[in-house]
């Protein structure tokens, strides 16, 4: 069993957990339970100092977007506070983020590799990397830095 863990202040919009949990958090003056319009605002986030925010998704396409309401056609979620403590976290003073993906997955008792990657750039540039004067093209470079993600069935 896990050593017990003191909390010295705690706010949440809700919990779900077994007998244990409820009695911690049951008139623990150390535990709010707040509506979600206050613990969710990134302005009230960010009084925190050092805030961490870990969130998962499902997918993540090459500019960075996060979607994590679905898998396919298979709905998980609905939208939640991820923008949010994202942004609530960026915000804090020595704040961070995570956007969190499994990178395996299980079919037919097999654990597979959900994702790989394949740098390009040097040698298939979509951009000259140089000027045609000879002198350094910091835009083409910058379009040469990408990869290939290879996403696994």
């Amino acid at each position: 069993m896990a050593e017990p863990v003191r909390i010295l202040h705690a706010h949440s919009t809700f919990a779900l957990g077994g007998k244990t949990m409820y009695e911690t958090i049951n008139r623990n003056p150390d535990m709010w339970c707040c509506p979600v319009d206050y613990t969710n605002m990134p302005h009230v986030i960010m009084r925190n100092d050092n805030v961490v925010s870990i969130n998962s998704t499902t997918q993540v396409d090459l500019q960075g977007q996060a979607a994590s309401e679905s898998d396919g056609h298979r709905h998980i979620s609905g939208t939640g506070g991820q923008l949010q403590f994202v942004r609530g976290a960026y915000a804090s003073k020595g704040g961070r983020s995570f956007i969190c993906l499994p990178s395996t997955y299980e079919k037919d008792g097999l654990r597979n590799i959900r994702f790989a990657t394949n740098g390009f750039g040097a040698g298939d540039p979509v951009a000259p990397n140089t000027k045609p004067d000879g002198s350094d093209n910091p835009d083409g470079r910058r379009k040469n830095r990408r990869v290939e993600i290879l996403i696994a069935k």
